[in-house]
């Protein structure tokens, strides 16, 4: 481990670098360590409390792989911590392993500068979809989009949650759930949380949510091995409503929750109830469990379905964030830094096809167009060369 300290504002005494400007001190004490190749017991829990990311998740990290020979970045004030990043160092970069959080572009700058000034043989640092606005490194960066998510702040009752809905979303929410329950008496739904989590219940819904993803000719994620890891996570920070008729499960949702934030990973529900939305309300009496269990903040994914926004979603942008020693590793990164362009304007204009689809106007109609016509051309494509050729 690698410790020194530093006042709050100043940079003068980060990590021993010696730096004329005369800046601002407050009080306040900031520590700095460096654990290399070492994660520290305490990390669990004060990256969890930071962050409230399951992306960001130790266990998650775990689960992965990616955590292996991992080293760790902390900074205290008066003793708490107010920053820990988990980055590995791979030739001459540091590559941080926190994702989709927002970070605070202070934290996000002192970070750098310690590193820069403890490892001189790393030109560039990488952070993987992170949210930090007006960064002010001292050195040069690109920040590029990366991926979205669909977030809602959360009132303190579900009542208040369903008021704030739309009044199209609050009458199919009630009609539904009138006429589901008068046709199926037998409807009921269940929440199991952590270990009392069912692999059996988790199963059946990753089985309904293929069946819909076979008949709409996409390709699953839910592998053996996926499923797996989302069992072993959903048990240790999870919960699970899943909904049933005449016993047998007829759709459900898979979440997780770090602090006071949760996360859909996965809804499904059987086609045979289309008419009723059994997935929608699925998936608004899951948003009112997470609110009975003190949630602030869901989570839907990034994934820009037009129901994500009738249940109030919002979207929230992270990018890529390159930070380079000098302007001269910048230069010798061309290629790297053109490359990450293309990447985050392809997929921004994917992005915007996507929202577009969602309004009523000639420019959503156009936006409809080229997202099908896309579709069509990646499954031309896809039966030319069938799934499992090479």
């Amino acid at each position: 481990m690698r410790q020194t300290s530093a006042a709050a504002g100043s940079e003068s005494a980060l990590t021993c670098i010696v730096n004329d400007d005369e800046r601002s001190v407050s009080s306040s004490e900031i520590t700095v360590s460096i654990y290399e190749h070492e994660i520290p017991p305490f990390v669990e829990a004060e990256i969890a409390r930071l962050y409230e990311s399951v992306y960001t998740l130790l266990t998650r990290f775990r689960l992965y792989g990616e955590a292996r020979n991992a080293s760790t970045y902390v900074a205290h004030e008066n003793g708490r911590a107010i920053a820990v990043f988990l980055f590995v160092r791979e030739q001459g970069e540091v590559k941080v392993l926190n994702k989709q959080i927002r970070v605070d572009a202070e934290e996000a700058s002192r970070f750098a500068r310690t590193i820069f000034s403890m490892f001189k043989s790393v030109t560039v640092i990488s952070f993987w979809a992170i949210d930090v606005a007006n960064p002010e490194f001292g050195f040069p960066y690109q920040r590029s989009y990366c991926l979205s998510d669909i977030v809602v702040t959360l009132p303190d009752t579900a009542d208040k949650y369903f008021t704030s809905l739309g009044k199209n979303m609050r009458r199919t929410i009630r009609s539904k759930m009138r006429k589901l329950e008068q046709d199926f008496p037998s409807f009921a739904y269940e929440v199991h949380a952590n270990e009392a989590v069912s692999e059996q219940h988790i199963l059946s819904i990753i089985a309904l949510s293929n069946a819909r993803m076979v008949v709409k000719d996409k390709v699953s994620y839910n592998h053996d091995e996926e499923t797996g890891r989302l069992i072993r996570l959903a048990k240790m920070c999870g919960f699970v409503v899943v909904a049933t008729i005449d016993g047998e499960v007829c759709a459900g949702m898979i979440c997780y929750r770090v602090g006071a934030t949760c996360f859909a990973q996965a809804l499904a529900h059987d086609p045979q109830y289309d008419d009723y939305k059994l997935g929608a309300l699925c998936c608004y009496l899951t948003i009112c469990e997470c609110i009975a269990r003190g949630g602030k903040t869901w989570r839907f994914g990034g994934s820009t379905h037009r129901y994500k926004f009738e249940f109030q979603g919002v979207l929230q942008r992270f990018d890529y964030l390159s930070v380079y020693r000098s302007r001269v590793h910048f230069l010798l990164n061309g290629g790297r830094v053109l490359k990450t362009a293309c990447i985050a304007y392809a997929s921004q204009a994917k992005l915007w096809l996507l929202l577009a689809e969602h309004h009523d106007s000639l420019l959503s109609r156009v936006a409809t167009w080229c997202v099908r016509t896309l579709k069509n051309i990646r499954n031309s494509v896809t039966g030319f060369f069938p799934r499992g050729s090479r």
